[in-house]
């Protein structure tokens, strides 16, 4: 028999033996443990990143940040995220380098209505109207930092789309299931881009803007290329349009040349149809595509807003393709080519890119809403798209565009001829719940993707080139 004295002896040694038992499995576990990457940030793998932020800038731990573009001071960085392409009708992906997405690390991620790539003196910069207070700021791309230009709040805007010089902004707002539109000048907007100099100091102080009504009733707004001015002119001219469509006294839509701003206003077109969208796309081409939706076939059509006949119900601009439900477009600069998507009869997506002159059609390696969600290179030779991962069948786009369906896309960059499909971006390395891209537009020389998170409306630049 053991002792009372013995078992108590067994019992401490057994508490002894747990605690150092307890104590090696902490420390074998706190020597395992890695430090997680924070939130937005991808491990680069054999590229250099730091802060301070232009291009070429090293150091730092080896990773990038991704985050939207935001207010307050900034840190910047460099990286390189691994692309892959795919040659059409081959099915296989390669590596083909590296893009560099470089976005700013800031306080508070900025939601916009609206925004602009502009470049002053090789420094590319965005512009853009804050969602909720109206107020508008410029951020430059390379450093991130950004400027305050206007303290005055425009309450209820739902988009804010700049002239293409940044020189006003045609804040929209709903009244009576239709488009009110206003525009004013933007203060500021002649000044240089948020240098690291200007931004965050007294430098070019923010001002009230003052709006002026355009119109209401606004089925279609399209904003049309500068008007520069005559020398000649003492006075200050006109230097933006718009074109607006409205409903006709005869049930159909009649289209409208609103000068900026005299509001000097000229009737060019009409169709018996009412329900529109419009594109400026160059001085002599509007592009007008009915509104889509999968129940209903869709039809693009070309108007030279110069022609005299465009006013005449039975020759209301050229029609260039259609009869396809859903249909939602985007022609490049140069008109020859038109992105496309539509709705199949199985209310599958389906998106490709038609060849004007030849009547040629090229489908995209994943199908989206192209109106939305593409955007073509000033040479009208790429393409660069958000396609969605797993779009799946539904309703499209009526269900996008409600709101009742959401995507997470990648970004694609796309060759019209050879149809090389390259992905740039993985949108899950930007954002957990994924990037739902819409607002697409590129930087004047190309090298960065400026879009709008459509889940958030959060304002993303990326670094593509």
């Amino acid at each position: 028999m053991i002792s009372s004295r013995a078992k108590k002896i067994l019992w401490a040694l057994a508490a002894i033996l747990l605690i150092l038992l307890i104590w090696l499995i902490i420390s074998l576990s706190g020597k395992k443990t890695k430090t997680a990457a924070p939130k937005n940030t991808i491990v680069g793998q054999g590229s250099a990143a730091g802060t301070g932020g232009g291009p070429g800038s090293s150091g730092g731990s080896g990773s990038f940040g991704f985050s939207p573009i935001q207010k307050g001071s900034a840190t910047g960085g460099a990286g390189g995220l691994s692309a892959s392409t795919t040659q059409a009708g081959t099915g296989k992906s390669q590596a083909v380098g590296t893009a560099e997405p470089v976005l700013s690390s800031l306080n508070e991620p900025i939601r916009v209505t609206g925004s602009i790539s502009l470049d002053e003196q090789g420094r590319p910069f965005s512009r853009f109207m804050e969602k909720g207070t109206g107020n508008i700021y410029e951020a430059d791309l390379f450093s991130g930092k950004t400027r305050r230009l206007s303290i005055t709040t425009i309450p209820l805007v739902i988009e804010s789309p700049f002239a293409s010089d940044g020189s006003y902004v045609f804040p929209e707002s709903e009244k009576n299931f239709k488009l009110s539109v206003s525009f004013a000048a933007v203060p500021g907007a002649a000044t240089s881009s948020p240098s690291d100099s200007q931004a965050g100091s007294s430098a070019g102080q923010p001002g009230n803007i003052a709006e002026t009504p355009l119109a209401d009733g606004i089925s279609a707004f399209a904003l049309g290329p500068i008007i520069t001015p005559s020398k000649k002119q003492k006075t200050p001219s006109d230097t933006a349009q718009a074109f607006i469509i409205q409903d006709a006294s005869d049930g159909g839509a009649d289209g409208f040349i609103v000068l900026i701003p005299s509001l000097k206003k000229k009737l060019v077109w009409h169709s018996p149809l009412r329900e529109w969208n419009a594109s400026w796309i160059s001085s002599n081409l509007i592009a007008l595509t009915t509104k889509p939706s999968y129940q209903a076939p869709g039809f693009l059509y070309f108007l030279d807003p110069s022609a005299s006949n465009n006013i005449s119900p039975d020759d209301a601009g050229t029609l260039v393709f259609g009869a396809k439900n859903g249909l939602t477009t985007l022609v490049s600069p140069d008109g020859t080519q038109v992105a496309f998507s539509d709705n199949t009869d199985q209310l599958l997506l389906s998106s490709g890119i038609f060849n004007v002159k030849t009547g040629a059609t090229a489908t995209l390696p994943s199908p989206t809403i192209v109106a939305d969600k593409c955007i073509w290179s000033a040479d009208s030779k790429t393409l660069y798209c958000a396609l969605p991962k797993a779009p799946g069948a539904g309703p499209y786009p009526d269900s996008w565009y409600q709101g009742r369906e959401s995507f997470s896309d990648d970004i694609w960059q796309i060759d019209p001829v050879t149809q090389q499909t390259t992905m740039i971006i993985d949108g899950t390395k930007l954002s957990d719940a994924g990037i739902d891209a819409t607002d697409l537009h590129l930087s004047a020389h190309g090298d960065f993707l400026i879009f709008t998170n459509k889940k958030d409306s959060v304002l993303w630049s990326v670094r593509i080139k």
